[in-house]
């Protein structure tokens, strides 16, 4: 997650505005690994399905919001996916 904290000056600046006008910014990642399917494709593999929930405090109080969800394959193991999240792979 550190590395995600790095690069968010680059990706605040990649849509033109300036990391001046945030005041706060929040990320919680969020994963069911109770639920697996097969990954299509590759056998043997499964995924677990995610979210990624993100709130953006601007300069005004103004809080913008925004939520992704999907299905993510981890490695070889359920350790290997939590070892690229916090960035030791």
């Amino acid at each position: 997650m550190t590395r995600y904290a790095e690069d968010f000056p680059d990706l605040v600046a990649g849509h033109h505005s300036d990391m001046q006008f945030v005041r706060a910014a929040r990320m919680d990642v969020t994963f069911d690994l109770a639920i697996e399917r097969a990954v299509e494709g590759a056998t043997g593999r499964t995924e677990s399905p995610f979210v990624i929930r993100v709130e953006i405090d601007d300069d005004r109080g103004k809080t913008w919001h925004a939520e992704l969800s999907g299905w993510c394959a981890a490695g070889r193991t359920r350790a290997g996916l939590l070892a690229r999240l916090v960035g030791r792979a």
